[in-house]
């Protein structure tokens, strides 16, 4: 099994077969301030991708629906790379300019054309036997890049962030027509 350099704060653990994720609360605008990280929302389903090393996948829906055969196209090169994962993303479709509406993940969909989905990976909660939950979102969003990039996941995009800029973050999807922002702080809680 592959090594991976871990943040403080990780700790052993048991990969978990299911995780209660946080989910977005709408807000007019995007919180101020250095303690808050900005990331790009894509307009999909939310699916928690959960990988073993012995080379076995599970994608599981926010409403803990198994969604493995309808979204599995994207992750063959990630199970292939030797790591014990639990990853939350959306699987969405972009368009050429890679903005994605649910619309046309619903026609990849309904067409059978599964080479169109992509998902997008924002967190990395589980790794290698260690729970990575009570680490900066910062340090895991770190080894997340470092895992798909030495994986070389063609259809699996590291969602980048930005600290504080939120507003401007913000006035730049909406330029492009995109679904918005999410914002999270930048510390774990207690």
């Amino acid at each position: 099994m592959p090594t991976m350099v871990l943040p403080d704060g990780a700790s052993p653990a048991r990969q978990p077969t299911s995780v209660r994720l946080q989910i977005v609360e709408p807000s007019p605008a995007p919180p101020d301030g250095e303690g808050w990280l900005h990331e790009i929302k894509h307009d999909g389903h939310r699916l928690m991708a959960i990988v073993d090393a012995g080379g076995r996948l599970s994608l599981v829906s926010r409403n803990g629906y198994d969604r493995t055969e309808a979204f599995g196209a994207p992750f063959s090169t990630l199970v292939a790379a030797g790591h014990d994962l639990v990853i939350d993303g959306e699987i969405a479709v972009p368009d050429d300019r890679g903005v994605t509406h649910l619309d046309f993940l619903e026609d990849a969909i309904s067409r059978r054309e599964p080479h169109r989905l992509v998902y997008y990976a924002f967190d990395l909660l589980h790794i290698d036997g260690h729970d990575l939950r009570r680490c900066p979102i910062e340090r895991r969003k770190d080894v997340l890049r470092q895992v798909l990039d030495k994986a070389r996941c063609e259809r699996i995009i590291y969602v980048d962030h930005t600290i504080g800029y939120g507003r401007q973050l913000l006035e730049a999807v909406r330029r492009v027509g995109a679904e918005g922002v999410v914002s999270k702080r930048n510390r774990p809680e207690s």
